[in-house]
C-alpha cells in the first residue's frame, strides 16, 4: 500500500525478522503471507537507503535459515539480485557488506544447513555436481550472474579488518569452489589474495582462520595454478603464524581451539610442494562439508544476523549470551490468522525511492 514510504518498509522488514527468528513455524507462515516477496521488493525500491538494505539482507538471512522453500522463493523473486545491488551501492558500508555476505552464504548453503525435504531446484544448487551447481535457476547460478560472488570477494578486500566479512566471504568461497571450473572462476575474482589476507590480518581468530584454510584447500584441489597463486602470496607463512598465535591465545585464555585438522595439514604440505594426495583421496567434501562445523561453540548462535544491528538482543553474537528481549519486540510470537498478511500488505507494492 505504501511502497514509497522508506521508513515503513524498513520497519516492516524488522518486524518480519523479529517474527521469523528462531521459529520454523513462523518462517513458513510468513512465506505463505508473501514476506519473501515484500522484503525483496522493499530492497529494490529503496536501494539508496543503507539502513533498509541492512534490514532487508538481515531479514533474508533469517527467513532462509533452515528453510529451502524460502531459499527457492527468495531466489525466484530476485533476492540475489537485490543483495548484489545493495553491495554495489553501499560497498563502503561494512555493515551492509557483512549482512549481504551472510545472505549470500545462506542462499548457497548446502543441504547440511537446510531441511532434508529440500525441493529439487534447491537440491540441484546444493549438489557438488558441476552441471547441477550451474543450473540457471539455482542460487549458485544467480550469485554468479548477478555479480554477487565478485562483490563478496571485493568486500573482503575493502574491509580486511572486519572479522565477520572475512568469515562470511571465506565461507562463500568454500561453497562456490566445487570443481575445476568454479575454482578458476573464483580465483579470477581475487579469492586467493582475499583468503590469504584474511588469515594474515586475523591470525588470533581461530574460527576465521579455520574456515579460510578450508576455503584455501577447496581452491587448491586438483588446481596447480591456484596452488602457485597461494605460494606467491605467502600463504604458508600466514598459516604458520596463525597456528602459533591461536595456540598461544588458547593456552592463555581458552576459548576457541587452536587452528588444526586435516585441511590445515594438507594445505601446508601442498604449499611446501610435498604432495598431499591422501587428503584428496579421502573425499572430505571440500566445497560443501567443511564449513558445516559451526565456527562458534556449540549451543551459541550462528553469526550475527539481525536487522537490529550487531548488538541485537534477538540474535546473540557468537560467544555472547542472549540479552533480555527489548520491550515491544517479538522474539518468536506465533503468527496466526490474517495478521501477517494484513501487516505485510503495507509493504506489498513495488515502487521507487
Amino acid at each position: 500500500t505504501f511502497p514509497k514510504h522508506r521508513r515503513l518498509q524498513e520497519d516492516g522488514c524488522r518486524a518480519v525478522a523479529s517474527l521469523a527468528v528462531n521459529s520454523d513455524t513462523n518462517r513458513g507462515l510468513l512465506r505463505d503471507a508473501g514476506a519473501n516477496e515484500y522484503v525483496v521488493m522493499a530492497m529494490h525500491a529503496h536501494v539508496g537507503s543503507a539502513s533498509l538494505q541492512v534490514a532487508g539482507a538481515s531479514t533474508i538471512c533469517i527467513l532462509v535459515h533452515k528453510s529451502p522453500l524460502n531459499v527457492e522463493r527468495v531466489v525466484r523473486v530476485g533476492g540475489v539480485e537485490a543483495v548484489a545491488a545493495a553491495m554495489k551501492r553501499h560497498g563502503g558500508s561494512a555493515l551492509v557488506c557483512q549482512q549481504c555476505a551472510m545472505a549470500c552464504r545462506r542462499l548457497i548453503a548446502t543441504t547440511k544447513f537446510n531441511d532434508a525435504s529440500s525441493p529439487s531446484s534447491f537440491s540441484s544448487a546444493s549438489s557438488l555436481s558441476p552441471s547441477a551447481s550451474t543450473t540457471s535457476s539455482s542460487p549458485v547460478s544467480k550469485v554468479w550472474s548477478s555479480g554477487l560472488a565478485g562483490l563478496v570477494v571485493a568486500a573482503m578486500r575493502d574491509h580486511e579488518t572486519v572479522v565477520n566479512i572475512q568469515l562470511q566471504g571465506s565461507a562463500c568461497v568454500l561453497k562456490l569452489a566445487v570443481d575445476d571450473d568454479t575454482r578458476t572462476r573464483v580465483a579470477k575474482i581475487g579469492a586467493c589474495a582475499a583468503l590469504e589476507s584474511a588469515v594474515r590480518h586475523h591470525p588470533a581468530n581461530g574460527p576465521l582462520v579455520q574456515v579460510a584454510v578450508d576455503a584455501i584447500a577447496a581452491m587448491m584441489v586438483d588446481h596447480r595454478e591456484n596452488v602457485e597463486r597461494f605460494i606467491e602470496a605467502g600463504t604458508l607463512d600466514a598459516i604458520l603464524e596463525a597456528e602459533s598465535t591461536a595456540a598461544r591465545a588458547y593456552s592463555v585464555r581458552g576459548g576457541a581451539p587452536p587452528v588444526g585438522g586435516d585441511a590445515v595439514i594438507w594445505v601446508k604440505k601442498k604449499l611446501r610442494g610435498e604432495g598431499g594426495g591422501l587428503f584428496m583421496g579421502l573425499g572430505l567434501g571440500l566445497g560443501a562439508g567443511l564449513f558445516c562445523r559451526s565456527p562458534v561453540p556449540s549451543g551459541k548462535s550462528d553469526l550475527p544476523c539481525s536487522p537490529f544491528g550487531p548488538d541485537s538482543p534477538l540474535v546473540p553474537r557468537a560467544g555472547v549470551p542472549p540479552a533480555p528481549p527489548v520491550p515491544g519486540k517479538s522474539t518468536g510470537t506465533q503468527v496466526s490468522g490474517a495478521g501477517p498478511a494484513g501487516f505485510l500488505g503495507f509493504c506489498a507494492s513495488f515502487g521507487s525511492s
